[in-house]
């Protein structure tokens, strides 16, 4: 078994003596055993990012990270491209289960409405990683963004859609009116302009 000592001269930058005290501070970790102190020095980790998913008008991407001693986080941002805000979950799950059959997703649900963007980072611990870890350490990881839309933030789309074509009209009819054109078609042909 390796030492204390050993492993915190590879993993830390201690300055003071070294005690179990110093490197449980250095961890930010209660004081506990030399043998758990020694487990988190050398614990290994596991990173996967899922790129970017593009349901509907939302762009997402997010990273899940999990350790040998249990530990997971999931974080990540999820973005607006249009007018119409959606509510989305975003989920995370290693391709294993336990000797129960039970697999272990980490989700978490938010909405991208007038800011337009999200950011998210949980974590947390589960004992079947450490558990598990073997089969976990090598495993992909899918991830699945899925949005919905509020009947709300359709309508609220659409009166920003409208507003915006109304200014557009006040602003651009007048400048092909002064140009001296005589007709102009806008949209699908069914409404018109004339100057007589």
């Amino acid at each position: 078994m390796r030492s204390l000592r050993a492993a915190a001269n590879e993993h830390l930058r201690l300055t003071a003596p070294l005690t179990v005290r110093s490197v449980a501070g250095e961890l930010a970790v209660p004081v506990t055993s030399t043998r758990d102190l020694l487990g988190r020095l050398d614990q290994q980790v596991e990173t996967r990012s899922s790129g970017s998913l593009l349901p509907a008008s939302v762009k997402g991407s997010a990273t899940f990270e999990f350790t040998s001693d249990g530990f997971w986080s999931f974080s990540g941002h999820v973005h607006e491209n249009s007018f119409i805000g959606h509510k989305y979950v975003f989920a995370a799950g290693p391709h294993f289960s336990d000797a129960d059959g039970n697999g272990f997703v980490v989700s978490h649900e938010g909405s991208v409405t007038d800011s337009r963007d999200s950011d998210f980072d949980k974590s947390g611990w589960d004992p079947r990683i450490s558990a598990n870890w073997d089969q976990l350490k090598g495993a992909s990881v899918s991830f699945k963004l899925e949005v919905d839309i509020a009947p709300g933030d359709v309508i609220k789309g659409l009166l920003g859609a409208i507003a915006f074509a109304g200014v557009m009209l006040l602003v651009v009819l007048p400048l092909f009116a002064s140009a001296g054109v005589k007709k102009i078609e806008i949209g699908d042909g069914t409404h018109s302009y004339s100057r007589e």
